[in-house]
């Protein structure tokens, strides 16, 4: 259905391309362009300099994987600054997503050589593309183990002691410090 859905989306008048971050998501939009296309699909991505913000390298590695004709820019922070005054004008309503400024900076640098480009927004939360869903499935799967009658009997308490109750419970288990009485 995904691969239908990208072959739809790619009939068009105009040459189009596609945001590529390090997700599930827009790279596995990219696979299914360039598998579809009889030239390098364009891709797009952008970087940061601090490293804990910067997913460009793998952006970089997939579109040289996929054969990709990759543009990629690096953003300062006063660059991404530069852009907050215009959002109000940008996003015609109220938007919180963090990653506002990098999308359009990415799409500003798209449409110096295409019109449309696709993106896979949305899709890691729908393909479990984050770290945190393997940490929640991990978890889940430790709980399995634990019988269901301890279970029902640790749901029980905890809904007992209401949720005020998890900062004190949380600290001890990770620190191993008393909890206060």
């Amino acid at each position: 259905m995904l691969n239908a859905a990208v072959n739809d989306r790619m009939v068009a008048d105009v040459e189009l391309g596609a945001l590529l971050s390090s997700g599930i998501d827009s790279s596995m939009i990219v696979a299914l362009m360039q598998k579809q296309s009889d030239r390098p699909i364009k891709t797009f991505s952008i970087g940061f300099w601090e490293e804990k913000y910067n997913e460009a390298e793998y952006a970089s590695a997939v579109a040289r994987h996929l054969k990709t004709d990759h543009h990629e820019i690096y953003v300062t922070p006063d660059q991404a600054l530069d852009v907050v005054e215009d959002l109000p004008h940008i996003y015609d309503e109220p938007f919180a997503d963090s990653s506002q400024i990098p999308t359009y900076l990415v799409c500003k640098l798209a449409r110096e050589q295409l019109k449309v480009v696709l993106t896979g927004d949305g899709g890691d939360e729908q393909m479990a593309g984050y770290r945190r869903y393997q940490t929640g499935l991990n978890h889940w799967r430790d709980v399995q183990r634990v019988p269901e009658g301890a279970r029902s009997l640790v749901q029980h308490i905890a809904r007992a002691l209401g949720t005020g109750s998890w900062g004190y419970a949380k600290r001890y288990a990770n620190e191993g410090k008393s909890v206060p009485r």
